[in-house]
């Protein structure tokens, strides 16, 4: 994990066989954390918004084309810089 003026910036996470979990994406304070059982099953799961605890998912995960879509839009707005005056 990274921090940035006090709040989450960056995270990933591993899956208890040591590889990096697919669904764990935390980039520039926002995006998906998966926590497992040590038998690789999901624990729980929760999502950042802005370096803080947003919400968790309920039900299954979103596949991984929808994260990366939810990212692409987060990007969109970030560049516009007649959102951020």
């Amino acid at each position: 994990a990274q921090y940035y003026n006090g709040k989450l910036d960056r995270l990933s996470r591993w899956m208890p066989d040591g590889s990096l979990c697919p669904d764990t994406k935390v980039k520039e304070g926002a995006g998906l954390v998966v926590d497992y059982e040590e038998d690789g099953s999901v624990d729980s799961n929760h999502s950042y918004a802005n370096g803080e605890l947003d919400y968790g998912y309920s039900g299954e995960l979103p596949d991984s084309a929808a994260l990366a879509e939810e990212e692409e839009q987060v990007e969109e707005v970030e560049g516009n810089t007649s959102l951020s005056d």
